[in-house]
């Protein structure tokens, strides 16, 4: 749910109300900083991040690590078969 409530803050975050079209045509400020590629996506997410970065807007301040990482994986082996031979029969080489 956090996750949810964060891409939703962070959608169009810092949004000039142009298009990327328009701020590339006009060369403005954001278009040359992000060389023409996606500008408003790439402003959203680097204002954001600033934001959250800033001392006391994280909001994983104060989350214990089980709130954190709910379902920590114990095994990070994902392959159940404890045999690291890839051949079943074991009188092939």
């Amino acid at each position: 749910m956090l996750a949810l409530l964060l891409a939703a803050a962070m959608h169009d975050h810092g949004h000039p109300g142009v298009t990327n079209a328009y701020l590339v045509h006009a060369q403005e400020e954001l278009a040359v900083l992000y060389n023409d590629a996606s500008v408003l996506e790439m402003h959203h997410l680097a204002s954001s991040w600033r934001l959250l970065l800033a001392e006391g807007h994280n909001p994983f301040d104060g989350m214990s690590l089980e709130q954190y990482n709910p379902n920590p994986n114990p095994n990070p082996n994902p392959n159940p078969n404890p045999n690291p031979n890839p051949n079943p029969n074991p009188n092939q080489a």
